[in-house]
């Protein structure tokens, strides 16, 4: 699976969902129809996304949007396709 394919399967989930819930259900969904090694590298684009998002400013700005609210900061800092 290449970037373009992971950014597919993120975009596809996202416009057949209306919240990050949602979004992961409907995610899962599409993983399970993918070969073994396709969900491996799934996981490892899914995975830089996250380590990407570990910045200060992003989180500066988690902060700001959610209000200092943990939960409302996991749902602002979920998914890339958001």
């Amino acid at each position: 699976m290449d970037t373009s394919a992971f950014w597919h399967l993120i975009e596809k989930s996202r416009d057949e969902s209306s919240r990050c819930e949602e979004q992961a259900e409907r995610l899962v969904e599409l993983l399970r129809n993918l070969n073994p090694e396709d969900i491996v590298e799934f996981k490892k684009h899914f995975s830089k996304c996250l380590d990407d998002s570990y910045r200060w400013d992003l989180w500066a700005v988690a902060v700001i949007v959610a209000g200092r609210s943990t939960s409302s900061l996991g749902s602002f800092l979920w998914a890339p396709g958001h």
